[in-house]
């Protein structure tokens, strides 16, 4: 197993000169890779006003516009690419209704944790309210996930969360998901309650409530389109009785 990173960020301390050489010898160790550079440029460029060159005082990694400030630390910026499609998914969609309903906050999570720039945070947080106004959230929903956005500490946003792990003793109960069916949980819940009540035993067995998983069922183009095209009938099949090879296709006989 052979993990590919194809994008990667570093600080450099030499000169732009030493830089390119650096990434000349890269690109001369395999002749399937070919790596390239983009990076910031001093402020005393001597390649600066050249036609094939254009000095940038920015980064734009993954998600993330990155440059350093006037009192030379490093700040962050969200950053988007400017043919990107607003494609979040939509609240009217055949998913279950918390999957949505999360996709604001966990978005809004996002932008505080990336943008360090005072101001920045309220711009892109707007930016994100009318993208997915777009997509046909409801705007009191949206109003309640940016003050959430504006209420969060940036330092303990960027901070690793380390969860509890209170699912690995619980029995899974797994099944489709389909918009019609009811809310699961709270009737395995009411009858676990009744299960372990009757026989004190089946509580070592099932400590917990089982836990609701669902697997997407097939969409449309899963039903209309199939996947594997079916097999062709076999035309080498040897005739009952008769030792020779069939075609596969009856004969027509006169007569």
């Amino acid at each position: 197993f052979v993990r590919l990173i194809d994008d990667g960020w570093g600080l450099w301390g030499g000169t732009v000169e030493k830089l390119k050489e650096l990434l000349t010898f890269m690109n001369s160790r395999s002749p399937s890779i070919n790596f390239t550079l983009e990076y910031t440029c001093p402020k005393n460029c001597e390649e600066k006003g050249q036609p094939d060159h254009e000095c940038n005082d920015f980064l734009n990694y993954l998600d993330m516009k990155m440059f350093i400030d006037s009192t030379g630390q490093i700040q962050t910026d969200l950053y988007r690419k400017p043919h990107t499609k607003t494609q979040y998914l939509r609240p009217d969609s055949a998913h279950p209704r918390h999957v949505t309903a999360n996709i604001p906050k966990s978005l809004v999570h996002r932008i505080a944790r990336i943008c360090s720039v005072p101001g920045s945070r309220e711009l892109r947080l707007e930016e994100l309210k009318q993208r997915l106004l777009e997509r046909g959230y409801r705007p009191a929903q949206l109003n309640e996930a940016l003050q959430f956005g504006l209420s969060l500490d940036r330092e303990e946003a960027i901070n690793k969360v380390s969860r509890e792990d209170r699912v690995s003793q619980r029995v899974r109960y797994t099944t489709t998901y389909d918009p019609k069916m009811p809310d699961l949980p709270p009737i395995l819940i009411k009858n676990w309650k009744v299960m372990v009540d009757t026989d004190q035993r089946l509580k070592k067995a099932f400590p917990a409530p089982p836990m609701v998983c669902l697997r997407r069922g097939k969409n449309l183009g899963e039903m209309l389109i199939r996947s594997k095209l079916p097999k062709l009938p076999s035309q080498t099949k040897t005739r009952a009785g008769t030792g020779h090879l069939g075609t596969g296709f009856r004969s027509c006989r006169g007569g």
